[in-house]
């Protein structure tokens, strides 16, 4: 049988385990038959009865074996020795892993398939567990798996048995994803046993896995799967463990009252199963998340009921767990100095099993980089190393014909840049030249703005000249031309038609780009009378000029003067000439 790191409390028939059954059974038997038959031997009668007996069985079915020539129950004996030496270190450990490796390579040179699979599987347990060299133990217990795929369990009924190792394995390095890839690897090919161990604990291990990689519906899934097991087998001390998981499961997913009450009832179960140990590790989870929810009292029964419970011989852990709860119920009664010791004590179990678990990672890491550099030096992994130049090569190659590639992509950016900015240029000089096109065009307009002011200007002074020669009275005809008449046709020589407008404003926005857009941002309740005066002083005319262009007397302009100060909130100081410039 393969090393079992702990053993299921159940009964068994002694004389199963002795062996005091007919030994012929055993001959011309497969690996499968003899299972069945041995394993009971395995498991119990050599780990618990005296070496005399344990010896003097192996003899008789050694002798057996000769006579009948059965060479693969001669095979069977000598791994029952190994076994024993594994549960009895009466010899010291190298020799115990000599042992073991001899039987490995004889397995391996004669292609003993099932004695090739369960020494494998005996080393990566013995590296792992009594030598705690993690990567060798792993290294053999991945060649266990790997013999295994494709074999069903009723040709190899401990299929489950070296998935599950393998897969406790990784769970115990918090590698949930390869825990949960091995552990289902045995739970697929499940042929029922009457050893439920490795069955059961896959599942419970899966669910765990899964709530760790917070994926608490397929931890939901396997919870499950278990509780309906253990209902069907009657197996009441796993049926409550299974419901504290599924009561904190629920918990988890927000479900409070539902989770609580299946975690009471697993309390209740392991009451009245008997098992202190449970019951203490369900009332702290219990009290912690009812300090969560601010349920105090609660919270404090469940840590002293979980004190009451636990023994001297609890897991250092476990142990552990109860200080925090223990220092609140403490503070909680207004015991500053228990609550104090209880949080030292806490802290130096929570760093003591912090230090030990990172040593044994660290420990774990060195043992990868020291095996893969041992890999290098060993012809079976040439492949391997093959492969990894090709990869180099492979990444180098890709390297460079990405390089090659951003170079030309950095070319093809570079030439458009370069012909986006010569767009630019011609652009920018265009737009130069028909800004100072425009400009020269505001100008004339300016300069004949005031110089047709300038004439009606001189008109008029003219006019009054001649009419006070000739005696006349203002407003009365001259040869039949009314003077006011006259002044008026003069002035709409120079009014700005709305269609004349819009041309002015294309040559101005040409000159002050965007102009009236920002005006209009910035002040959205101007006029347009208002928005042009605004342009205008841009151009640092005079109020007559703007009348003239505006079509609008003096008193017109300054009563828009007057009412744009207002509104924009201008100082008595400050000049619409000036505010415009920053528009």
């Amino acid at each position: 049988m393969l090393l079992s790191l702990s053993c299921q409390a159940q009964e068994v028939d002694e004389e199963i385990y002795s062996l005091n059954i007919d030994l012929s059974e055993l001959v011309d038997k497969t690996h499968s038959e003899r299972t069945k038959i041995l394993t009971p031997f395995y498991e119990w009668g050599i780990l618990t009865l005296d070496s005399v007996t344990v010896f003097s069985k192996i003899k008789a079915i050694q002798t057996l074996a000769e006579t009948h020539k059965d060479y693969q129950l001669l095979l069977e004996c000598e791994l029952m020795k190994v076994h024993y030496f594994l549960y009895h270190p009466e010899l010291p450990k190298k020799h115990t892993l000599a042992i073991m490796m001899a039987l490995n390579e004889r397995a391996i040179r004669e292609n003993v398939f099932w004695l090739k699979v369960r020494t494998e599987s005996l080393l990566g347990n013995f590296y792992f567990h009594e030598l705690f060299q993690y990567q060798k133990g792993i290294e053999h217990l991945e060649r266990t798996a790997y013999l295994l795929n494709g074999v069903s369990s009723k040709e190899f009924p401990l299929k489950m048995e070296c998935f599950f190792q393998l897969g406790n394995a990784y769970f115990y390095f918090h590698d949930y994803k390869n825990a949960i890839k091995n552990f289902k690897g045995g739970l697929t090919t499940y042929y029922k046993r009457e050893n439920d161990f490795y069955f059961i604990h896959s599942l419970n291990n899966i669910g765990v896995s899964y709530r760790e990689l917070n994926n608490l519906d397929s931890a939901e899934i396997y919870f499950t799967k278990l509780h309906e097991f253990t209902v069907e087998e009657h197996n009441e001390v796993w049926r409550g463990l299974c419901l504290g998981n599924l009561g904190f499961n629920s918990y988890l997913r927000r479900d409070v009252e539902s989770g609580i009450q299946m975690m009471r009832d697993a309390i209740e179960i392991a009451k009245a199963e008997n098992y202190p140990n449970i019951v203490a590790k369900e009332l702290m989870r219990l009290s912690e998340i009812m300090f969560d929810l601010g349920r105090t009292s609660e919270g404090i029964n469940c840590a002293l009921e979980a004190k009451e419970e636990l023994r001297p011989t609890q897991a250092y852990s476990e142990r552990a767990r109860i200080y925090p709860l223990l220092a609140k119920v403490e503070s909680l009664r207004g015991n500053p100095i228990e609550a104090n010791l209880y949080l030292d004590s806490a802290f130096k179990s929570k760093d003591s099993l912090t230090k030990m678990f990172s040593s044994v990672k660290l420990m774990y890491a060195k043992q990868i980089v020291e095996d893969e550099k041992s890999k290098v030096l060993s012809e079976r992994f040439k492949n391997k190393i093959d492969k990894e130049k090709q990869a180099v090569q492979k990444q180098r190659w890709l390297r460079n014909t990405g390089i090659i590639v951003l170079g030309l992509l950095l070319f093809v950016v570079l030439l458009f840049f370069l012909r986006y900015r010569e767009k630019q240029k011609v652009k920018e000089r265009r737009s130069h030249t028909e800004r100072k096109t425009a400009l020269k065009e505001l100008e004339l307009f300016r300069s004949s703005i005031t110089d047709k002011n300038s004439m009606i200007e001189t008109i008029q002074k003219e006019l009054h000249v001649t009419l006070e020669k000739l005696e006349l009275k203002e407003g009365e005809n001259l040869d039949g031309l009314d003077e006011s008449e006259l002044i008026e046709q003069l002035r709409k020589s120079t009014l700005l038609t709305d269609e004349g407008w819009r041309g002015f404003s294309d040559t101005f926005e040409k000159v002050y780009p965007q102009f009236f857009k920002k005006l209009e941002l910035k002040h959205s309740n101007l006029t347009p009378s208002e928005t042009r005066f605004l342009a205008l002083s841009l151009l640092r005319m005079q109020n007559k000029e703007m009348a003239l262009m505006l079509g609008v007397g003096d008193s017109a302009i300054r009563q828009v003067k007057s009412r744009l100060r207002k509104k924009l909130d201008l100082k008595t100081d400050e000049s619409f000439e000036s505010f415009v410039e920053l528009i």
